[in-house]
């Protein structure tokens, strides 16, 4: 079934790029129902936006021309067509065109990622529209009380993931620790991790608020704090060639004497103990740090140490120092 198209030009407005016009008579008589019996698309949304009463149809540039073909329907119709804006397309960093093949992403997927829908809102909004203030976070009312039709921009727009990671970010760290935990705790649990003290995790997450990017970097950060033990490499250890493994474990062996010996396991206790152990073995204090950090953690980079350390509780701490002993002690016996 074809539509009979009118020999003359349409036109309309449209909200971005100002009056549109096209001579329909090259156009020809165009396909509104396949032989199966399905609509085209421009057929089918002409109806389905008349019959949702839609007063306003935003889309991508490249379907503009497909415009035309739809006020060819409204005007078959008898029927009044909406308002049509046309927005920028959005590009991959090297400004090629987002597509199927080409950097395009199912929504769902952001989350899958470790983004939260509030930075993702907050950047796409951004992408095609100017508030024209400095102003970057909005929520979600604030955006709908800024938004205006006039602002949006008839540039394309660059999809940039390091600005999307910044939003999300921001997004992180103005959470509270109780919403923190809510949010990561299905990526620790899709870690394997089992959260069964929920106050523990909202403790956890305190500790990487600041350093958090994306929700799924949660279990690598914190996994250590879930798990009963922590892989121990000797290469984690030492850090200069001047340390043997027999050196660390001595020195593990008078942190573990040191840290039993405390009245009260705290932050400032641990930390006052460790710097005059350091002194007093002649190390240097960020070297002394190093090997309890991988001690505890299994890894050099990690969560705040001292903080890690009374979360963990004396017991699991002094558990994990006596085994990292052993392993180095096995290490300096195999040498």
């Amino acid at each position: 079934m074809r539509l009979r198209v009118p020999d003359r030009t349409l036109s309309f407005v449209d909200l971005l790029r100002g009056d549109q016009q096209k001579d329909m008579s090259e156009r020809g008589d165009f396909v509104i129902v396949k032989s199966d019996g399905s609509p085209v698309y421009n057929f089918a949304t002409a109806v389905d936006e008349h019959h949702m009463a839609m007063t306003h149809v935003f889309r991508a540039v490249e379907h503009l021309t497909n415009t035309f073909d739809q006020l060819a329907v409204y005007d078959a119709m008898g029927w009044d067509p909406p308002q049509f804006g046309h927005l920028t397309l959005m590009l991959n960093p090297d400004r090629s065109k987002i597509s199927k093949r080409a950097g395009a992403v199912y929504i769902g997927e952001f989350r899958d990622m470790g983004y939260m829908p509030e930075a993702l809102v907050n950047f796409l909004a951004l992408l095609g529209w100017n508030p024209g203030t400095e102003q970057e976070i909005f929520s979600m009312d604030q955006l709908v009380e800024a938004f205006s039709v006039e602002t949006l921009s008839r540039s394309d727009a660059v999809f940039d993931i390091k600005k999307l990671d910044w939003f999300n970010g921001v997004y992180i760290r103005n959470l509270t620790p109780k919403e923190l935990a809510a949010r990561v705790r299905p990526f620790m649990e899709k870690a394997g991790y089992a959260i069964g003290d929920e106050a523990f995790l909202e403790q956890a997450v305190t500790l990487v608020t600041d350093r958090l990017g994306k929700l799924t970097e949660a279990p690598d950060m914190l996994g250590f704090l879930f798990e009963d033990q922590v892989d121990l490499a000797r290469e984690s250890f030492g850090g200069k060639a001047k340390f043997t493994s027999a050196d660390i474990a001595r020195a593990l062996a008078a942190c573990e004497a040191a840290l039993s010996g405390l009245a009260e396991w705290t932050h400032e206790g641990i930390e006052a103990s460790l710097r005059a152990l350091a002194e007093s073995l002649g190390w240097k204090v960020g070297d002394l740090l190093m090997q309890v950090r991988v001690a505890i953690t299994g890894r050099r980079v990690t969560p705040p140490l001292f903080e890690s350390l009374v979360l963990l509780g004396r017991e699991r701490s002094l558990s994990r120092i006596a085994r990292a002993i052993a392993v180095l002690e096995e290490s300096a016996h195999g040498r």
